[in-house]
């Protein structure tokens, strides 16, 4: 399973960290096949 860490200035919603972070779960689990559920946000 990949290891992925997203770092960002500051200046960014809370929305806008959920939302990403969303995202990056989504292509993680379309591209390695992992169940959403089964990928760990932190």
């Amino acid at each position: 399973m990949p290891y992925v860490t997203v770092k960002m200035l500051e200046g960014r919603s809370e929305e806008q960290k959920r939302a990403m972070v969303e995202k990056v779960t989504e292509a993680v689990s379309e591209t390695s096949g992992a169940p959403k559920d089964k990928i760990i946000r932190i």
